[in-house]
């Protein structure tokens, strides 16, 4: 759960019940690392309008990252929303879906998934993605956490759990 997750990590969940979009990129824009635990939707005609679900309600759309004038240099984005990047390629601008938003608009790196994710696996990769202090997100904390909670598992189970997983530095 997020409230399970938001422990482990010891952040604070400041997307409680704010549901304005323009609310969540401007407190998104000054974290280190900003996790995103929501339903995501693809919407392939009209893919600037791919979006997740807040948790007051509101959606943040791809056009509503794309809009702003914010910069996210300094941010890392856990996206962990079924369909936060999308696996099917029709025209550049939609290769990655939301999280191509993000990198247009300079975030740091961004993880995201490409179809549904199980919600333990997606908290489970959020904890061991994150350092002690919650600053690290990179591309080597992501294979370090990828190997870690594959070990355990087949390969072809591995790929069917973690394959949807994605990382863009």
């Amino acid at each position: 759960s997020v409230q399970n997750l938001t422990a482990q990590l010891r952040v604070e969940n400041r997307w409680k019940n704010i549901s304005n979009p323009t609310e969540v990129i401007d407190q998104c824009a000054h974290a280190k690392t900003a996790i995103f635990f929501t339903h995501g939707n693809v919407a392939r005609e009209f893919p600037l309008s791919n979006r997740i679900v807040l948790p007051g309600g509101g959606r943040l759309t791809q056009l509503d990252i794309l809009n702003s004038r914010t910069c996210f240099t300094s941010t890392n984005v856990l996206m962990m929303a079924c369909h936060s990047a999308d696996q099917k390629i029709d025209e550049t601008r939609q290769i990655l879906g939301l999280a191509s938003a993000f990198m247009r608009r300079g975030v740091n790196s961004i993880t995201a998934c490409l179809w549904e994710a199980r919600a333990d696996d997606a908290a489970s990769l959020c904890i061991e993605m994150l350092d002690r202090d919650g600053d690290s997100c990179g591309a080597e904390d992501f294979r370090r956490a990828l190997l870690s909670m594959t070990a355990s598992l087949s390969k072809t189970a591995a790929f069917v759990r973690m394959g949807c997983f994605v990382h863009y530095s």
